[in-house]
Parts: structure tokens; C-alpha cells; sequence
């Protein structure tokens, strides 16, 4: 008897009619194993098999848009594709598995997109072998634009004269927030040319943004993009230089 054509008779359990072998220290892949024998008469027979010994599991990646992430925590577009390679350097995979949110689990055929949200995946393969990847998961924010709002000096359906510095009073949410800005420019209902007063990067809750020096400046817009390149703003707010009274049909301004 012989295994990779190294002779192991003799540590072999022989008997008239069988032997029995139980390597050790077999190394992952292809192996040969040969048998011969012969009676009295000189008669022989022989008798080859060849096995595959694998014992690992197959390795998975996370793909987003075709590329690997290595991230366990990712802010997503709800436009990115989700997917998975997976590799085996013994019998090949049989397959991928995944599970969102905690739901049964699925054979993976094609990427996928998320939701707006939050959401958690779990992902495993499988080789041919039968043996199974360790279960693996990874969380995602797939957030829609945040929320801007300036709640003073109001704006729509609002007329008063404002002047000096004036507090800025609004809020700003959205998940996976990445910063927001309050800018001001010259000129009634300003397209471009402003210049920011104050920023952030944290979510504001009903609170006081800036301070708004309200002389020549009479346009208000707040900016704030997410990390997932969400962009909302609100603005700009207008506003008068004029002195004189204010027109009982004044509506949507702000004087200085």
C-alpha cells in the first residue's frame, strides 16, 4: 500500500482480505492512494483512488458598486450595488448566502440595492465540501437628504423689519449628516455670492445657528449634504433695505 507514492505497508493494518490506513498530516488538495496484492500462486492485482482532502471554508468579500470593502460600517446611496466574491482554493464554492435585517436566509444570484435606512447584512459561503464560512455582517445608513429648516427670522407668508444682528434659529437632521452650513448674500431672492456666517457637523435641534448681521445682507440659504452626497438646502430668505412702511401686501420678506 502507498499513499503519494510513499510505501506504508508497514504501518498498515493488514489482514487476508483487507488493510486498513489512517494517514496523518495529509496537507489540503489531490492524494493518491495505491493497493496491491498477490496470492501464492504469484498472482497480483492492483488498485489506485485518487481523493481530495479540504477542510477550510471559502472566503467572502463585500462588494459596493463592483468594488471590495473591507468596512463594517458603510453609508450607502440607495443607488449603490450591493454584492459578494467569494473564493475556494479547494473544491470550489457552492455558494453564497445573505440575509437582511434578520430575515431568512437567500442564495446570492446578482447584486442588489438598499433601501433609504438602516440595515444590517449577514453573508456566508459554502464550499463544496460542505464546509461553511463563519457567518460575517456588516451595517449600512442608506439615508435620504437630511432635513433644513429655518424656523426665524421667518420667511413664506412672513413680513417684519429686521435689523442689527438677528438670531438665526432653525434645526438640521438627517441620517449620516456630514456637516451644514448657513450662508448669507447681498440682494433680494440671491442665487450665488454667498458667504457663509457659521457651520457644523453635528445635527442641531431647534437651536440657534448663527448670529445674522442683517446690514446689506439680505439673503439666507442653509446648506447640508449628507455622506452619502444627499445635498438639501433652504433659501435664500429676502429680505428689504427700504425704510418706509411696510405694505399691507408685504409677504414673503424680511426688511433690514
Amino acid at each position: 500500500m502507498s499513499v503519494d507514492g510513499v510505501n506504508v505497508t508497514a504501518r498498515a493494518a493488514v489482514t487476508s482480505s483487507s488493510a486498513t490506513y489512517v494517514p496523518a498530516g495529509l496537507s489540503q488538495g489531490a492524494h493518491t492512494v495505491t493497493a496491491a496484492i498477490a496470492d501464492f500462486a504469484g498472482n497480483g492485482a492492483s488498485s489506485a483512488s485518487t481523493f481530495f482532502l479540504d477542510s477550510i471554508p471559502p472566503l467572502t468579500g463585500l462588494l459596493v458598486d463592483g468594488l471590495p470593502v473591507s468596512a463594517t460600517t458603510l453609508t450607502l446611496l440607495s443607488t449603490d450595488a450591493i454584492g459578494f466574491a467569494a473564493t475556494d482554493s479547494g473544491t470550489g464554492v457552492a455558494s453564497t448566502l445573505f440575509a437582511l435585517d434578520g430575515a431568512t436566509q437567500t442564495v446570492f444570484v446578482s447584486a442588489f440595492s438598499l433601501a433609504a435606512g438602516t440595515h444590517t447584512l449577514a453573508y456566508q459561503s459554502v464550499d463544496r465540501a460542505g464546509n461553511i464560512e463563519a457567518l460575517k455582517s456588516v451595517s449600512f445608513a442608506s439615508p435620504t437628504p437630511p432635513a433644513v429648516v429655518i424656523l426665524s427670522p421667518e420667511g413664506a407668508g412672513y413680513c417684519a423689519v429686521i435689523k442689527g444682528i438677528v438670531p438665526v434659529l432653525g434645526s438640521v437632521a438627517g441620517l449620516g449628516l456630514a456637516s451644514w452650513r448657513l450662508d448669507y448674500a447681498p440682494g433680494q431672492n440671491a442665487v450665488s455670492g454667498f458667504v457663509l456666517i457659521s457651520s457644523g457637523t453635528a445635527a442641531v435641534s431647534s437651536g440657534t445657528l448663527a448670529g445674522w448681521n442683517t446690514a446689506g445682507n439680505r439673503g439666507l440659504a442653509n446648506v447640508a449634504p449628507d455622506r452619502a452626497q444627499h445635498c438639501l438646502t433652504i433659501g435664500p430668505r429676502s429680505s428689504s433695505t427700504s425704510t418706509s412702511a411696510i405694505p399691507a401686501s408685504c409677504s414673503r420678506s424680511l426688511r433690514t
